[in-house]
């Protein structure tokens, strides 16, 4: 399973036999039991580029949608175990949904309480002709049935934050430079409203709303 406090693998021909001529189709080229899960420990920060670096192939753009409408996405898998098991899933933070959003959760997945500390629910998808095309195209078509909404889960600290968080005294740093602190750190600053984000794409989704 990969998550995102989370994820893929190489995906090689089957080298099956698929016709006139042995070419393969492209399901054939995708099977789902060639993805392996991508390990990655929690805690990481996901940007729009890097969703691929824990996400598996057969779900990175149904989570791209995810992220682009400001839903956050817990954990997914998609690879060689789930075929074994018959499912794929996604699962969501249902805490920082939309009221709309919520209910299309409840409809399309399953509650499951508390997941890294979130209220979640559980999206499965169907394993039934084994490629990653099919898991692609469902996880998509799930994807798109939700609206756009204001990316609540996306943090935002005060100066007093990050001293707390990192014991820093008077004199660690320059006050007029906040920006060098925050790329010390490893956060954005915006000066536009005085406060800081785990990066600029974070601070630019809390921006558009």
């Amino acid at each position: 399973m990969s998550e995102f406090r989370e994820r893929g693998g190489d995906i090689f021909s089957s080298h099956e036999k698929g016709g006139e001529g042995d070419e393969e189709s492209d399901d054939q080229q995708e099977r789902l039991e060639k993805v392996q899960p991508i390990e990655e420990s929690a805690g990481q920060k996901i940007t729009k580029e890097n969703i691929g670096k824990f996400v598996e192939a057969p779900l990175v753009e149904a989570c791209e949608i995810f992220y682009d409408k400001n839903i956050r996405t817990l954990s997914s898998s998609a690879n060689k175990k789930d075929m074994e098991r018959g499912e794929a899933h996604i699962i969501l933070d249902v805490s920082t949904m939309s009221l709309e959003n919520r209910e299309i959760a409840k409809k399309e997945g399953e509650e499951i309480g508390e997941y890294g500390g979130c209220e979640a629910v559980e999206i499965t998808i169907p394993i039934e002709e084994g490629s990653e095309n099919e898991i692609r195209e469902k996880s998509k078509e799930i994807a798109n049935l939700f609206d756009k909404q204001e990316p609540k889960w996306i943090k935002k600290y005060s100066l007093e934050d990050l001293k707390n968080m990192f014991f820093l005294e008077e004199g660690d740093f320059d006050e007029n430079n906040l920006e060098d602190l925050a790329d010390e750190l490893g956060f954005y600053y915006s000066s536009e409203d005085g406060f800081f984000y785990d990066n600029k794409e974070y601070y630019e989704k809390v921006k558009k709303g």
